[in-house]
């Protein structure tokens, strides 16, 4: 859970700075740049010491991100859920289970063993 906080935090201020770029350019540099600062021991400790909203307004305020908190939060809820981290609200793309058909119950000899 403490990884799954830390990364909708990153996203949701790596949405702010790709929102507040102007061109391809800037939002290559700004993205490089919100990657490694994220990664800084007290930068990670911000993060995971704070309630989500609390880190992004800090980090957008420190960083001169628009301060749109909710809607970076969003932006970074639909992106993990788009990765599946996250249920869909809808449910229309949740994955269907992985779980085997259920067999029959039925009786089957054993198989010999195989003597070579």
């Amino acid at each position: 859970q403490e990884d799954w906080h830390a990364l909708r935090v990153k996203l949701a201020v790596l949405a702010a700075s790709y929102e507040s770029s102007k061109d391809a350019d800037e939002v290559d540099r700004r993205s490089t740049e919100v990657c490694e600062r994220v990664e800084r021991p007290k930068v990670a400790e911000l993060i995971e010491a704070s309630r989500a909203e609390v880190a992004v307004a800090a980090l957008c305020r420190r960083w001169g991100f628009p301060p749109e908190v909710e809607r970076w939060l969003e932006m970074a809820d639909e992106a993990l859920e788009h990765l599946g981290f996250l249920p869909s609200e809808d449910g229309e793309d949740d994955p269907p289970e992985d779980k085997p058909e259920p067999r029959p119950a039925g009786r089957r000899k054993p198989k010999p063993p195989d003597t070579g």
